[in-house]
């Protein structure tokens, strides 16, 4: 189904690629251009959803497609900034935890849609969760590059932690919720 918040969502999905070569190239102006475009593609995921509630242009691919748009905005961006090494040492722990999470829960999300053809809404706590995951990400794609003032290695990590807490939280409640649907 064409429509336009369904546009906006493969959108995002056709930014993944240069979000992930403009941080692999890691210089100062591609880091700032990862990080425009990660913006815009984190704004296209506010605005695809607004879109189709407003509108009624709702779908069945799109309710399955943009949360898998947004995970592989997340989990792609950590493993770039993993493999230039912007994230080491202890900050793995959180990436891997969110890694692991959003692997989990997708795969435990197919399982209950087609063995037992029902679905989990997403709840506040995940919109919060990636929130915080895109704001982190945000902070931590230009940290090198940006001025001291600003923080953003350390403020970048700082949400990165906490997006790490929420997404085990909401993990948590999406494996009850199935629990409680399939018993």
């Amino acid at each position: 189904m064409i429509t336009a918040p369904n546009i906006l969502t493969f959108g995002r999905i056709l930014i993944i690629p240069f979000v992930v070569y403009f941080l692999y190239l890691d210089t100062f102006f591609s880091c700032w251009g990862a990080l425009f475009l990660f913006v815009l593609a984190a704004f296209t995921d506010f605005f695809d959803g607004f879109i189709a509630r407003k509108y009624h242009q709702t779908s069945q691919l799109g309710k399955f497609i943009d949360p898998m748009a947004d995970k592989l905005l997340v989990l792609c961006s950590i493993v770039a900034l993993l493999y230039i090494h912007r994230l080491n040492g202890i900050f793995i722990i959180p990436a891997f935890l969110i890694l692991c999470r959003e692997l989990f829960i997708s795969g435990l999300r197919e399982f209950v849609s087609t063995e037992h053809r029902t679905t989990i809404v997403v709840n506040w706590v995940g919109k919060l969760k990636t929130t915080v995951q895109m704001m982190s990400l945000g902070f931590l794609i230009p940290s090198p590059y940006a001025y001291d003032f600003l923080y953003a290695q350390t403020v970048g990590i700082t949400l990165l932690w906490g997006a790490a807490g929420l997404s085990l939280f909401s993990g948590y409640q999406y494996v009850c919720e199935v629990f409680y649907r399939i018993k």
